[in-house]
């Protein structure tokens, strides 16, 4: 016959509750190793891409500013360029 009295009681929810901590402590620890190793993969792979893309992106961005700043009109009667709409 089971320990029914209320220290047998308590004493199986303690050990119960200690079990579902490490359960739980473990399962967070995964998830955090998982996560972090997502991360890091994805940092990675940014770097990279940010390695071999940044001369095409600062050409097309200089390219991009050149035609605005060509087919903006200034003037000092207040009027907006192109550049500024």
């Amino acid at each position: 016959m089971p320990d029914v009295s209320a220290s047998g009681v308590a004493a199986s929810a303690r050990a119960n509750f200690a079990n579902a901590a490490s359960a739980t402590n473990a399962a967070i620890d995964n998830a955090a190793s998982a996560t972090g190793a997502g991360l890091q993969s994805a940092g990675r792979k940014l770097q990279e891409w940010s390695a071999t893309s940044n001369g095409a992106s600062h050409t097309q961005a200089s390219s991009a500013n050149s035609a605005a700043d060509a087919n903006s009109t200034s003037s000092t009667s207040g009027t907006r360029t192109e550049y500024d709409k």
